[in-house]
């Protein structure tokens, strides 16, 4: 379950710097399947890996270790802020459709004066 949290924490962490999981990898010099692994807990990092990753996403060790089950204003957090980043991910993909509608509304709206 650790590795669970550590996983989680890095998601956050990489999200919160706009990085993919291709681009984090790149920075730390290994490939985007190892990153994938330790995010979802099949994996863990080595102590030099983790090392480049603090720095690469400009965190701490104890931000990405945190590993208090039960802390539930913890849990709440990373809960919230994972919503947050499922709903910025969905309002981002459809951000074009978005604008599209906009200047449709908008064309219509001067058609019609």
């Amino acid at each position: 379950m650790r590795g669970y949290n550590l996983g989680k924490m890095l998601r956050i962490a990489r999200k919160r710097k706009n990085l993919t999981q291709a681009r984090l990898a790149q920075l730390v010099g290994i490939e985007a399947s190892s990153i994938s692994k330790i995010e979802c807990g099949h994996s863990l990092p080595s102590l030099e890996l983790l090392r480049e990753l603090v720095l690469a996403l400009e965190t701490s060790a104890d931000f990405l270790l945190e590993t208090e089950h039960n802390d539930q204003r913890h849990d709440a957090m990373v809960g919230m802020v994972e919503q947050y980043l499922t709903v910025r991910d969905a309002v981002d993909k459809l951000s074009p459709y978005f604008d599209i509608i906009t200047k449709r509304n908008k064309r219509h709206e001067d058609s019609d004066l």
